[in-house]
């Protein structure tokens, strides 16, 4: 009886060891990625900037934001480059013209998010090309709230290129926003 105690308390120990597994919801170091978000790209084609919605465009998600500190990020194409690649502007951004200066902004939830169009003149008059033709890549990125603060950014939001390298998003697996689903104001 006395061989078997100590045989008994080795098998419990190593059992509870085996079943404590890591649990990768706890916070990460800062500059890691969270790895149970999966990051993610939406492209959002033409939505209607009209009078009727202010100006604005809501989307209802069909995808799920499913921690508080995950992150949605809207990229808006503001030109190509010569070789006919987008290039893309972190929202908010501003543009200033002849007429005044047109803001384009964003907030989110879980459940939708809203891109809003501003100027500080009467926005009717504003070139069709702010009102219609527009495309946006909503980015959905894994969040934490670290327990300390870095120093040094750990990617440069601004760069959409270094966003999507950094989460190691496959563009390809793109999926497109219906603008038809969105939220009637």
């Amino acid at each position: 009886m006395k061989k078997i105690i100590p045989l008994l308390v080795l098998t419990i120990f190593f059992s509870l060891n085996t079943v404590s597994c890591s649990n990768d919801d706890n916070p990460q170091p800062v500059n890691t990625v969270d790895k149970d978000t999966i990051a993610e790209v939406h492209e959002l084609v033409n939505p209607v900037f009209t009078a009727n919605s202010i100006y604005s465009y809501q989307y209802r998600l069909n995808f799920r934001l499913d921690y508080d500190s995950d992150q949605l990020l809207i990229y808006r194409q503001v030109d190509t480059t010569t070789s006919g690649s987008p290039v893309w502007v972190l929202l908010p951004s501003s543009f200033t013209n002849d007429s005044g200066t047109i803001t384009h902004s964003f907030d989110f939830s879980k459940e939708d998010f809203t891109i809003y169009m501003d100027a500080n003149y009467d926005i009717k008059t504003l070139t069709p090309n702010f009102l219609t033709n527009q495309v946006f890549r909503i980015v959905i990125i894994p969040g934490f709230f670290p327990s300390t603060k870095s120093t040094t950014p750990a990617v440069d939001y601004n760069d959409y290129a270094s966003v999507i390298k950094y989460y190691n998003i496959d563009e390809s697996k793109m999926k497109n926003i219906s603008t038809s689903t969105e939220v009637s104001k």
